[in-house]
């Protein structure tokens, strides 16, 4: 019997991962907020894109801001801009290597903690940093995760 995982979010990703690239993968990413998903050129690609849209919802929060001394304006948390959930988000296409739906609960530490799903080899795992979601996808990639 398959397991099913239902996991619902304000800021829930789904990765479709669709080839490996000088050593690296690349596919696209989806949310739902945006209509179209975006391009990702290898894992470190992959993150950044997320930490862009982590920190446009302003969700989940950072606890560590880049400081610097030449603005002496005080940083300010910015206001959500969620705008309005799409429903039926989730993209119908699969990644060719892989399909990855990704929970960021907390941004703390530096790193991100949560859970994620592998959709085609139905496993999920709680994450305590990115390092460590990176190694699960990999290792799902190569041919299963453990």
């Amino acid at each position: 019997m398959a397991a099913e995982y239902k996991m619902y979010a304000p800021n829930l990703v789904c990765v479709c991962v669709r080839s490996r690239e000088d050593d690296d993968y690349a596919g696209s990413i989806w949310n739902q907020y945006d209509e179209a998903g975006c391009e990702f050129r290898g894992l470190a690609d992959m993150v950044r894109q997320m930490e862009l849209w982590y920190d446009r919802w302003n969700f989940p929060q950072r606890s560590t801001y880049v400081r610097s001394f030449a603005d002496d304006a005080v940083h300010e948390m910015k206001k959500s801009v969620l705008g309005e959930r799409n429903q039926d988000w989730m993209p119908a296409e699969k990644g060719a290597l892989g399909t990855f739906v990704i929970h960021v609960k907390y941004r703390q530490n530096a790193t991100w903690q949560g859970e994620a799903v592998w959709v085609e080899g139905q496993e999920k795992i709680t994450f305590l940093s990115v390092l460590e979601l990176l190694k699960w996808i990999d290792r799902s990639l190569q041919g299963g995760a453990a």
